[in-house]
């Protein structure tokens, strides 16, 4: 017969949830590791769900008991959380009716998605179709929110013409005025100060004749100098105090769009944080820094993955595709098959088998692996990852790989086998697989060989 033993322990943390990764959750500033069996309720145990990034998400800024287990990991996570949104601004660019009523609205995010409003609203709710034409000359502005289906709430929206001079609470126009690196504007006559903040969204509704919106950074709104007159007239959504929560330029004339892209490597990321996202970057000429990424580019900012983008008015990082991906034939003298000028100081970081990078190499080295993915400024290559290393050694691997006969952990270390042999690592037995092509780096420590780090090496045909 078995013997069994029941271990009881009471490892109750209870906090905000402030920060969320894909296997950490951050609770009154602490952190704690999800274990290999963390499941989740959202509902106070109406049901579970296994621990998914996208679903932990929903405690950020709620209050939530975390259940350890007996290694101090994540085991279950309680509480009560709904997912909603706060304010939101755009430009209405069509509307249609129907059985519901669909407005096609730009968003603070730099596109264009339709939404659906809720049913109890008709489209003469909304505006009159003789109000509003949506044309390129004929638009309107919008502050709504959104409801835990996605719909526009009935109850908490503000739409209003593009003609519109004055007569609603919080909404003013005139013709603004900023003195250059100031904070704050006026409109038309009066003296009255508004401020621009991080979180204020700016756009221009129309690129010369026709209605194509653009975001526009508060960064250089701040820097620039706004002369008074017809071609600064706009709308302007006011928030808490004289905080500018919205500000959209009318006349197709205006000046102040962000064109600068940056370029570079994810090399951690994406996570949540409070409301936001946010992903550590290896960008061109600047270096690593984490930076906020919008809620619906987040996959396009997974570690590992190569990055053209920009900043719009949050703040936030814009995906922007425009990543090639090729066979390395050769790369000699500073050109990549024989056509594709590469920077000295690109950013270029090998791959795990993940898809995770794996380390930063010199530009020399590209010719030592079969692919690339990469991102040009101008023609030029300044940030790239390689894959599937080219083999010169032994059986056509590269020199020093071995192959993970196993890998497993043992009393809280981490072994892995190689040719019969187990070697403790200094890792995670989920950096590599059993089956896989590493490259290990062994250090003698007081007689005992371990192995410090090891290098995916991806081999077609393995």
């Amino acid at each position: 017969d078995d013997d069994i033993y029941i271990i009881v322990k009471n490892d109750v943390v209870e906090g905000e949830v402030d920060r969320v990764r894909s296997d950490k959750i951050r609770v009154d500033g602490k952190e704690y590791k999800a274990g290999s069996y963390a499941f989740i309720t959202l509902d106070k145990g109406d049901k579970y769900d296994m621990w998914r990034q996208e679903k932990v998400e929903d405690f950020i800024d709620e209050e939530a008991k975390i259940i350890l287990d007996l290694r101090e990991q994540v085991l279950l996570v309680t509480g009560d959380a709904e997912a909603k949104s706060g304010d939101l601004y755009g430009i209405v660019t069509y509307a249609k009716d129907g059985r519901s009523v669909m407005l096609t609205i730009f968003n603070e995010d730099g596109k264009e998605v339709e939404y659906e409003v809720d049913k109890k609203l008709t489209y003469e709710d909304i505006l009159s179709k003789d109000k509003v034409a949506f044309n390129d000359s004929d638009y309107a502005v919008i502050k709504f929110r959104l409801n835990s289906d996605g719909k526009i709430e009935k109850d908490d929206f503000t739409i209003i013409a593009n003609d519109y001079e004055a007569g609603k609470d919080d909404v003013y126009a005139g013709q603004l005025k900023k003195d250059s690196d100031k904070k704050f504007f006026t409109l038309g006559d009066s003296s009255d100060k508004y401020y621009i903040t991080e979180d204020t969204v700016v756009m221009k509704a129309l690129d010369g004749d026709n209605l194509d919106p653009v975001i526009i950074s508060t960064d250089k709104l701040i820097s620039n100098n706004v002369v008074k007159g017809d071609k600064s007239k706009a709308i302007v959504f006011v928030g808490e105090g004289r905080d500018a929560a919205f500000v959209v330029f009318l006349h197709k004339n205006f000046e102040g769009t962000d064109d600068d892209n940056l370029y570079g490597v994810v090399v951690d990321g994406p996570w949540k944080e409070g409301k936001n996202y946010y992903a550590k970057v290896n960008v061109f000429g600047k270096g690593e820094d984490d930076y906020k990424v919008k809620e619906s580019d987040r996959d396009n900012f997974k570690n590992g993955k190569v990055v053209k983008f920009d900043i719009n008015n949050k703040n936030e990082a814009v995906f922007r595709d425009s990543v090639v991906d090729v066979t390395i034939d050769k790369y000699k003298d500073g050109y990549l098959n024989d056509d594709i000028k590469v920077d000295s100081s690109a950013v270029i970081y090998s791959l795990k088998s993940s898809g995770k990078v794996d380390k930063k190499i010199s530009v020399s080295r590209i010719k030592d692996y079969k692919t690339i993915n990469y991102v040009t400024d101008d023609g030029i290559l300044v940030a790239a990852t390689v894959g599937a290393k080219e083999g010169n050694g032994e059986n056509g691997l590269p020199e020093g790989a071995v192959k993970v006969e196993n890998i497993y952990d043992f009393e809280g270390t981490v072994y892995i086998e190689i040719e019969g042999k187990p070697y403790p690592y200094n890792g995670s037995v989920e950096d590599a697989a059993k089956g896989d092509i590493i490259i290990p780096t062994f250090r003698d420590i007081r007689g005992e060989i371990i192995i410090t780090e090891i290098e995916i090496v991806e081999v077609e045909g393995e």
